[in-house]
């Protein structure tokens, strides 16, 4: 099973071609047909992506951050506290609409095997009304798969007050490496997020590995946050100053059909829970 049958990026460092997208336009693929992808935890979060050869776009409401993946939340430490004892996922204020071009493709095999996508994104804010831009890198030479992106964002906290805050406008830049062993792929991906103000940096390092036997797809990836903000400790309940946080991850993909893949997710939402996806691509 290859990338392009499972209907993953080639480049992606990422168990969600969704969350990929939202994080760097460049992961769209290119190639010809059209894929939906569903993650259910109490909602769905959906991204469709459509391929048209040399260029393909995306279209996803759901949101990257407080995702395993994705950059942290901007949030009051007090919904952040009790978005975790409720266990219940970070809502998304963003639309994101990305496209991405080939921009070089050989047609050579093994070690010679190059390849480059450009993409450029737009994330739209319902409740700032404004949007902002990004863009991003990837490809592969060989073995080696490679990705970069740098995009600005903001957060309106409380969206629902009649008196709200100025919205929390910040940037983020991922890069990613990855090596592709015949049915295995080793990655490493970094992000660091910067709010215009200064009041929070955070850089998450995520070690990745994804085995490919038969119909089935094994993830396993660890996170580390370093950032000032606190931490949920789920024994406790509370919050706790700490500046280096882990978390793990792990998924299950299986290709029931030639055109659909059902999986399942622990910790993607950073709540040690259990989550869905399913992916139709044809």
């Amino acid at each position: 099973m290859d990338d392009s049958s499972s209907g993953r990026s080639s480049s992606s460092s990422n168990a969600s071609t969704g969350n990929a997208i939202r994080l760097n336009p460049a992961a769209v693929p290119t190639e010809k047909g059209f894929g939906l992808e569903a993650i259910y935890y109490n909602t769905a979060e959906w991204s469709i992506v459509q391929g048209l050869g040399q260029a393909g776009a995306a279209l996803s409401p759901a949101n990257s951050e407080e995702t395993f993946f994705g950059p942290p939340s901007i949030e009051y430490n007090s919904d952040y506290l009790q978005r975790h004892i409720d266990e219940s996922k970070y809502e998304s204020q963003k639309y994101t609409l990305a496209t991405a071009f080939k921009l070089y493709k050989n047609k050579r095999s093994g070690l010679s095997k190059f390849d480059l996508n450009l993409g450029v994104m737009g994330k739209y804010n319902k409740y700032t009304q404004r949007i902002t831009p990004g863009g991003g890198l990837s490809g592969s030479w060989g073995p080696v798969q490679f990705g970069y992106s740098y995009y600005a964002d903001e957060t309106q906290l409380s969206p629902d007050s009649s008196t709200r805050p100025a919205p929390s406008r910040y940037n983020v830049q991922t890069y990613n490496i990855g090596l592709f062993l015949a049915s295995v792929i080793l990655s490493y991906s970094n992000l660091q997020m910067k709010l215009e103000d200064g009041t929070l940096n955070s850089t998450e390092s995520i070690w990745m590995a994804s085995l490919f036997y038969r119909r089935f797809i094994f993830s396993i990836a660890n996170r580390t946050e370093d950032s000032i903000r606190e931490w949920y400790n789920p024994q406790t309940k509370a919050l706790e100053i700490k500046q280096i946080k882990n978390d793990n991850f792990a998924g299950l993909q299986f290709k029931a059909t030639r055109n659909l893949m059902i999986g399942g997710y622990y910790n993607y939402y950073l709540l040690r829970e259990g989550s869905l996806s399913v992916t139709l691509f044809f």
